[in-house]
């Protein structure tokens, strides 16, 4: 949980989306609000090491906002991921404003009993 905690409290004073994680039959989602980007040019999602990466920026005319409640600017979040994710197998789709990650874990496989010999007189 360290290294979960960790990397989810970093980059406290940037602009960051909110992210929601949790599993569904066996599956890692991650749902990020970015409303209002353009995913394919101002979003990048990388899987480096055991981390899910997104770097982009989010923007708006300051001078045609009477109020602006949303924060904007260059954002990154590092999300931890399972430990075993083969990166070719996670998917991304971008629908009304959040950004879904899906990282199917990996079956753990049990490992092969080994019986232990016992030394004796």
């Amino acid at each position: 949980m360290e290294k979960f905690d960790r990397l989810f409290g970093e980059e406290q004073l940037m602009p960051r989306p909110a992210v929601d994680a949790h599993t569904d039959d066996g599956t890692l989602i991650i749902e990020v609000e970015l409303p209002g980007v353009d995913i394919e040019k101002d979003v990048t999602i990388e899987a480096v090491d055991d981390v899910l990466k997104l770097e982009g920026k989010t923007e708006h005319d300051r001078e045609a906002f009477h109020v602006a409640e949303r924060r904007y600017g260059s954002f990154h979040r590092r999300i931890p991921l399972p430990d075993g994710v083969d990166p070719d197998t996670i998917e991304a789709d971008y629908t009304a404003g959040v950004l879904t990650v899906r990282v199917p874990r990996p079956a753990l496989e049990a490992p092969e009993p080994r019986k232990i010999p016992v030394k004796h007189d």
